[in-house]
Parts: structure tokens; C-alpha cells; sequence
């Protein structure tokens, strides 16, 4: 539940507020009252107290509540405005939390959901688990880890450095805050990022007394962990030493140039590297920027909700939202910066928003480079999240890491031959911001590493989405003659591969049956049978493990167990031999994460403004013009007029 109470006289805030906090609220749209417990604690008038409690969101307008008085049950809001959608049941004289917790008006979810916040507020750290059913209303389709470290200086304008590491993206963002008070902007970083670890000094946290950011961050930010740490592990010089062993090469001046005198943002990246986590970066691998909170415009969670900015209220898992309106992304890269872009728009109009206008336009009046462009980002994969895990350090490795290597590896490989795609499609783009772009990925960045791909990797190796196919592609992926154990183990391979052909090939000619062999990566080779071939008789007892489904039988025989087992065997040896070779390009490819992420970044940004192409071209959209004044000539509600069946009316604003 989501209740925003902006500009209430200060009595009658503080009470309000107080109330929700405690979570002393019965829900029930049938009602028009709010009846509040009497509970009194100063709370700053400019705060605002979100609280979840159920999937429905709420919002009290001050402009429906007339009057507030007390009385021996507590306080009674009465509501005037009609139109206000969702209203609380006056709580019962004898109410408790726990009788409301337990009370039927609640459902089961929701019981839990009220437990584990009290269970979390009484503890220093505690797990609030994020349901993947539920679509945020912040638009997060994709499980992510962000850790962030935060540090605080106090004062009457505190400022509030933070550090969030996305281990899964390999990002570092950096940023310092000169908030008030209310910690407002801070509150807003950490919902807009969504961190799911905080960690703090141990001086400010219980048993200590816990800072007032410490206690806004426990209320207001939800599924998170809150951590605490020694505070001597916030050391500006142990950051700047981190600085300069993990950041690209290329960023470490710049950075240092862009903290400089940010001993909050910087020191807090150190801590995050003091607590570990289990999490090794290698050198000069991280991409590291400095995010200053003055370059995007902040937008309340209250109005990405209301607005529906990021997801419909209606129809959470539609696109009837302004980022489904936006997302016509055609790689992962793409959709992931469109998304950050819509929550944090930048507000440089000289650096982000006018070159991406001119890029925008020039897409949209070449047709033949538009069509291109599209048609080249259809074969770019999420490189970007596979270049994470090659720079996370691993502690220990086993045959399914290693497999996952080579096919990290396979992947990289695709992804850089699809780049010369990209480039030619932008030969004849002349805006500044498609130019660098193109600069980019021209052949003697990309090129580079392809060829030390090559001297390794056998050219026509790609990666497969069928288990059996990418298994062989694994097992053939390194070249021949670099390891000679290596070619008589894929030689042993081949043969029990045959063997197992051959064995199928023996049981339908002995039997007059029509098995057709399948591959898994549970059972590996397995048998399927028709099952009208033994409707009128018994399957033969040599078929073990059988099972029915549909007009199949699925089963496997004595003989083919002992096959898959020879052939994991051999499958295995041919990994191993495989890794040693490999390791070495991984190593390489480590050295050369800058220009990788650099790509990767180009190819989501040009993905991105491609999406609004193809928005501005359907939709016949026209570029604003940006002045002091604001004027809006025939405007249409974009939701409303893809979704209403009639056309829809529009507007002139001046």
C-alpha cells in the first residue's frame, strides 16, 4: 500500500503519518473513513511514509480529508471527495496488531507480507523475499544483484554517498547527495536502483541508536537486506587504490577527476570491496562511473504508479504503459537502457538530449539505414551480463562452470561477428552521436579480438539453443592440433557417438519398430516410441525406464545406459582438455572487457533510439522543439490512442 499525503497541516501529518507507519490500517474500498490510532511522534512535514501491504496501491489526496479529530478510539479522518477510489475501515476499539494481521478482511498474503515487515523492523538485517509473479511497478524484468555501500555525513544539509555495485552487469555507480533532512533524494536513488543488499556502519544501526536514513531505508525501501559492516572499512584511500585497481584502464583519471572531493561516494566504494561478499573482480575490469544526482530529473514512485510509466494498473503484464509504449528494443542491451532512461531521464540538453535527437532524426528520414540498423540488431545476444561473469573471479570450478565458459565464449564469438553488421548499416550516418558509434565497432577494434577468437576457436563453431547440438559444438569448439589428448578424446567421442547410432539402428531392425533417438541433458540419449507400435502386445522386457505420454514412450534400454555413461565420460575428459586450452583466450578477453562493454553499450543505445524510430515512424510522431515556453498543439494520450478502438480526441495546450 502506497499512501502519499503531501502538504497536511503539521498536526495532523505528524499523526497520519505515524499511523501508517505503525501499520494500523484496515483496507476496504467500500468505506469513505480513515480512522487512525493515536499514536504521537514528531515526523517532518515533508516526509512521505510508503508502506506495502497489499498488490492494491493507495493514494490519500489532502485535498478529500476535511477535518481530523480525536476522540477515545483514535483519530478520525473524514473524507469529503467522492472520487477517490480507495478508502480504510474504521479499526475496532480493541484492535491489535496481531488481531489485524489475523483479521478475514486480509488475505493470506497479505498476513505474511504484515509479519515478516514487523519481523524486519525488529532486527538489524532481515530477508524480505521478492515474488517474480508480481510485476514491479518499476518495471524489473530480470533478476539482478545490487549491492549497495552508503555512508552519511550529518549536519543540517547531510550529504550521502553511496556506492552500487551490479554484480550481475559488472557496474559500478557512484554518486553523493547534498540531501536535507528528509533524505528525499537518497530515498528516491535507492528506489529507483533497488538494491537488494544496503550496507551500513555498524554506529548506525541497532543495538546502536539507528540514524534517521538508517530508519527511512528500513520503512521505505522495500526487498531489501540491510547489512552492517565496521565503519574503518570507509577509507577515501582504500577507495581511490580500488579505483585504480578495478576501473578500465582508460576511466581511472576521469573518474578520480569527477570524485575528486566525493569522500562519501568514494569511501563507500570501499567498504563494498572490504565486505567481499564472495565476490572477486578482476583487474582493471570494472566499468566504474560517477553518477551525479544533478544531470537526471526525479520522479516520485507515487507518479511513476499513478502515470503508469512503467506498468499498467490495469493490466500489470501488458504493454499499456509508457515503457511498453517505448520498448520496441530488439536485444536485451537495449530494453535495459530504455528502462534506466525512463526512471532517471537525463536532463543535459547539450550532452544527452540533443545528440540523440539529431540521431533520432536522421533514422527516422533514411529509411534504407533504419531498415538496416533494425534488421542488424536482430542477431546481437546479452552479451553484456556474460562479460560479468568472465571478469568475476571464480573460487572453485567444476565441469558445469567450465561448460558454461565455452559457452560464454561461443556467444562472445557471435556477438562480435554480428558487429561489422552494425557498422556497415551506419556507413552513411552523419550525426555526431551514430558516428561514435559506428567509430566503435569499426573493423580494428572488433577485429582484433575476433582473430584471437579464431587462432582458437574453429570459425564455424556457434552457439546452440538444443542440448545435444551445443553439447557437440562444446566438444568440437577448440581448433585441432593445439592439444593432442584433447583430439583423441573427441575422437572417442565421435565413435561412441556412432555406437549409440548404431545400437538404435540394431533394435528397429530386430523389433520392426520405429524408435527415434532424443537427447537431454538429464537422462542424455533417450528412446521414443509410437505407441501404437504395441498396442496389441507387450513392450519387450530390454526397455527400462518407460513412460507414457500421449502417443509416446519414452524408455531406454540396458545397453544405451552404459553408452551414456561412457559417453559423459569421454563428454567430460573433452571439457577438461578443452579448458586448459581456453583458459588462455579468457584471459585475453578479461584484457579486453573495456572495448567489449564499450560495444555492448553502443549497440543498446543505438537499440534504443532505434526503438523510438520505429515508435515516431508507426505512430507518426513529430520532434519537439525545446524552449522556456510550453505548447502542446493536437497533442494525443499515446496509451489512449493505441488502445482505444475509436480514434481518440486531442488537445491544444498553451
Amino acid at each position: 500500500m502506497t499512501v502519499l499525503v503531501p502538504d497536511m497541516p503539521r498536526p495532523h501529518l505528524c499523526s497520519f503519518l505515524q499511523t501508517i507507519r505503525d501499520l494500523r490500517i484496515w483496507t476496504n474500498p467500500c468505506m469513505t473513513n480513515l480512522r487512525l490510532t493515536a499514536h504521537h511522534q514528531k515526523i517532518r512535514a515533508s516526509e512521505v511514509t510508503r508502506v506495502s501491504r497489499s498488490h492494491v496501491r493507495y493514494i490519500v489526496s489532502t485535498r478529500g480529508i476535511s477535518s481530523v479529530q480525536r476522540n477515545q478510539e483514535g483519530w478520525l479522518a473524514s473524507v469529503e471527495d467522492s472520487r477517490l477510489s480507495h478508502f480504510s475501515t474504521p479499526m475496532p476499539e480493541s484492535s491489535s496488531r496481531r488481531d489485524l494481521t489475523s483479521s478475514p478482511f486480509f488475505p493470506e498474503s497479505s498476513r505474511r507480507s504484515a509479519s515478516r515487515m514487523t519481523s524486519h523492523a525488529d532486527t538489524p538485517s532481515g530477508r524480505r523475499t521478492r515474488t517474480s509473479a508480481t510485476p514491479s511497478i518499476l518495471g524489473h524484468s530480470e533478476s539482478r544483484t545490487i549491492i549497495c555501500a552508503i555512508s552519511e555525513a550529518r549536519g543540517v544539509s547531510p550529504s550521502v554517498g553511496m556506492a552500487f555495485v551490479d554484480v550481475s552487469l559488472g557496474e559500478v555507480t557512484l554518486s553523493q547527495i547534498c540531501d536535507n533532512q528528509s533524505y528525499v533524494k537518497s530515498i528516491h536513488k535507492m528506489q529507483m536502483l533497488s538494491p537488494s543488499r544496503i550496507v551500513f556502519m555498524s554506529t548506525v544501526c541497532p543495538p546502536n541508536t539507528p540514524s534517521t536514513l538508517y530508519l527511512l531505508i528500513r520503512d521505505l525501501v522495500d526487498d531489501v537486506v540491510l547489512d552492517a559492516f565496521d565503519r574503518c572499512a570507509w577509507s577515501e584511500l582504500a577507495g581511490l587504490d580500488y579505483i585504480e585497481d578495478l576501473a578500465f584502464d582508460v576511466d581511472i583519471q576521469p573518474i578520480k577527476v569527477a570524485t575528486q572531493g566525493k569522500f562519501y561516494a568514494i569511501s563507500s566504494f570501499a567498504a563494498f570491496i572490504e565486505r567481499q561478499f564472495s565476490i572477486s573482480f578482476s583487474p582493471n575490469s570494472l566499468r566504474i562511473k560517477y553518477q551525479p544526482s544533478e544531470d537526471t530529473m526525479m520522479i516520485d514512485i507515487a507518479a511513476i504508479q499513478g502515470l503508469e510509466v512503467m506498468q499498467s494498473l490495469h493490466k500489470p503484464k501488458s504493454k499499456h504503459s509508457l515503457f511498453g509504449l517505448l520498448n520496441n528494443t530488439l536485444t536485451p542491451m537495449g530494453a535495459r537502457m530504455l528502462r534506466s532512461n525512463v526512471l532517471q531521464p537525463p536532463t543535459r540538453q547539450e550532452n544527452f538530449i540533443d545528440p540523440r535527437y539529431d540521431a533520432l532524426q536522421e533514422l527516422t528520414t533514411d529509411e534504407a539505414m533504419f531498415r538496416d540498423v533494425r534488421k542488424s540488431l536482430k542477431a546481437f545476444n546479452d552479451v553484456e551480463k556474460l562479460l560479468t561473469k568472465l571478469i568475476i573471479v571464480p573460487k572453485s570450478t567444476d565441469i558445469a562452470f567450465v561448460e558454461e565458459q565455452i559457452n560464454q565464449v561461443l556467444l562472445i564469438k557471435g556477438f562480435l561477428e554480428s558487429v561489422p553488421n552494425l557498422q556497415c548499416a551506419l556507413t552513411s550516418a552523419c550525426s555526431a552521436l551514430l558516428v561514435k558509434v559506428r567509430d566503435l565497432c569499426r573493423p580494428e577494434v572488433t577485429g582484433r579480438i575476433l582473430q584471437y577468437i579464431r587462432r582458437i576457436i574453429e570459425p564455424d563453431v556457434t552457439y546452440s539453443k538444443s542440448a545435444l547440438d551445443l553439447r557437440n559444438q562444446r566438444t568440437f569448439a577448440v581448433r585441432p592440433g593445439l592439444s593432442g589428448m584433447l583430439d583423441v578424446a573427441r575422437q572417442t567421442y565421435k565413435e561412441l557417438t556412432e555406437e549409440i547410432h548404431q545400437h538404435v539402428d540394431d533394435i528397429n531392425k530386430a523389433h520392426n519398430t520405429n524408435a527415434v533417438l532424443r537427447f537431454d541433458n538429464s537422462r542424455k540419449f533417450w528412446l521414443r516410441i509410437k505407441t501404437a507400435c504395441y498396442e496389441n502386445e507387450d513392450m519387450p522386457e530390454f526397455f527400462v525406464n518407460c513412460v507414457r505420454k500421449k502417443d509416446n514412450i519414452e524408455c531406454q534400454t540396458l545397453d544405451l545406459i552404459k553408452l551414456n555413461l561412457r559417453l559423459s565420460d569421454t563428454s567430460n575428459e573433452v571439457v577438461i582438455r578443452s579448458d586448459a586450452v581456453v583458459q588462455d583466450l579468457i584471459a585475453v578477453l578479461r584484457t579486453e572487457a573495456p572495448h567489449l562493454f564499450r560495444i555492448c553499450e553502443s549497440v543498446a543505445l543505438v537499440d534504443m533510439i532505434a526503438s523510438f524510430g520505429q515508435l515516431a515512424t508507426t505512430h507518426d510522431y513529430v520532434k519537439p522543439e525545446i524552449t522556456s515556453t510550453l505548447a502542446l498543439k493536437a497533442a494525443r494520450h499515446p496509451i489512449l490512442d493505441r488502445v482505444s478502438k475509436t480514434p481518440f480526441g486531442t488537445c491544444t495546450v498553451c
